[in-house]
């Protein structure tokens, strides 16, 4: 029997504030010595915004929904 294919849908509707978690409770995961990083799937760039200003790390985003990421933009350089 062949497994069902999920297809992400992007104009599916998440909850409100879905792509706003700074997601701070994973800081601790990223080793001491990292210097950079890639994040796939930003949401509005928080985690990498804390990245980048708690620890001074280089950080890619990429964010597939255009509103949540012109607002990454805005905090990301």
């Amino acid at each position: 029997m062949r497994e069902k294919t999920h297809i992400f849908d992007i104009n599916s509707q998440k909850p409100q504030g879905y792509y706003e978690n700074s997601r701070v409770e994973m800081l601790r995961y990223v080793p001491q010595n990292c210097i950079r990083t890639v994040e796939f799937g930003c949401g509005t760039g928080d985690f990498s915004l804390s990245l980048k200003t708690e620890r001074n790390i280089e950080t890619w985003a990429v964010e597939i929904h255009k509103e949540s990421a012109q607002k990454a933009a805005t905090k990301l350089d």
